[in-house]
């Protein structure tokens, strides 16, 4: 660490926050976390080149993706994620074959899905600490949205962190207040132990998924 070897700023005109970061096999470096910026740089052919939030610092911000080259100094590829409210991701992981998962926390009642996910509604509130864990699946050039759930219950539910399981599984952990959280009745533990309501302090959640995010 006695040489800064490369640095670069990426952002727009408002907040702009990096969570996690991750390299490819490629030596890509991938970066994820949220944004008020409308002007967010954002590359050709992305999956979403527009802001979807509300306008402002930290009112209504999205996700951001991005990739850079492994000399910091090309942006490969850029892309929001997100709907009207405030959306923010804290981990993401890159597959073998390329694919990017990312994960986070979703108060957009309208945050994107796909079809066939194991979690296709948003179940939690709106506001800015309410809301469910999302996770996503892009390209490795953030142009496809191949996948994208929802994960909890009618209160609040965010990430900690994850992992990429050698047979492709997406494991998340997290935080959550949803006493009907989805979940095993053959997981180690089935029942909620915070207390109830609003007030409660909340357990842990440990989630496992399919690469396709199905099951």
């Amino acid at each position: 660490l006695s040489t800064l070897t490369q640095s670069t700023f990426v952002g727009g005109t408002l907040d702009d926050w990096g969570y996690a970061l991750t390299i490819s096999s490629a030596g890509e470096i991938y970066v994820t976390g949220h944004t008020s910026s409308e002007d967010f740089p954002v590359s050709a052919n992305c999956y979403d080149s527009s802001f979807n939030g509300d306008s402002g610092v930290d009112v209504g911000d999205d996700v951001m993706v991005i990739c850079l080259s492994s000399n910091l100094d090309a942006l490969i590829a850029s892309t929001y994620l997100g709907g009207v409210a405030w959306d923010c991701a804290n981990w993401l992981g890159v597959a073998p074959d390329g694919s990017v998962f990312v994960a986070g926390h979703a108060a957009s009642n309208d945050f994107p899905t796909t079809a066939g996910v194991f979690q296709p509604f948003h179940a939690g509130g709106s506001t800015d600490w309410e809301g469910d864990v999302f996770v996503a699946r892009f390209d490795s050039l953030l142009t496809q949205y191949q996948a994208g759930s929802c994960f909890g219950g009618t209160g609040t539910d965010g990430v900690g962190s994850g992992a990429l399981a050698p047979d492709g599984a997406v494991i998340i952990n997290g935080f959550t207040k949803s006493e009907n959280l989805p979940g095993s009745n053959a997981g180690f533990d089935s029942d909620y132990n915070s207390g109830a309501g609003p007030a409660s302090q909340g357990d842990c959640f440990i989630m496992r998924v399919d690469s396709d995010l199905i099951g």
